[in-house]
């Protein structure tokens, strides 16, 4: 059975609707364009260090934690891949 870990992304978002900042301004405060900040968002693309560093500076969230987040992510999204070539058990 394939189990597969939340995209950081997908944190993110909950943490920025929790504290009623939308994507939009968030991504204007990082300097970054919207669609990109929201592809994040949606899974579409992964975190990277820069954006983890931007987020812990804007607004609080621990850079460390979201990248060990999307490391994890990573590594299963690999693993059910690897088990489903039958190269892992």
């Amino acid at each position: 059975m394939q189990k597969m870990t939340i995209h950081p992304g997908l944190i993110i978002k909950s943490y920025l609707t929790q504290g009623q900042i939308s994507s939009s301004f968030a991504a204007q405060k990082m300097g970054m364009h919207a669609s990109q900040f929201c592809d994040i968002l949606n899974g579409k693309r992964d975190l990277n260090s820069r954006v983890a560093l931007l987020l812990e500076q804007e607004f609080g969230y621990s850079a460390r934690e979201l990248m060990h987040l999307q490391a994890e992510y990573d590594l299963e999204k690999e693993r059910n891949l690897l088990t489903k070539q039958g190269l892992l058990p």
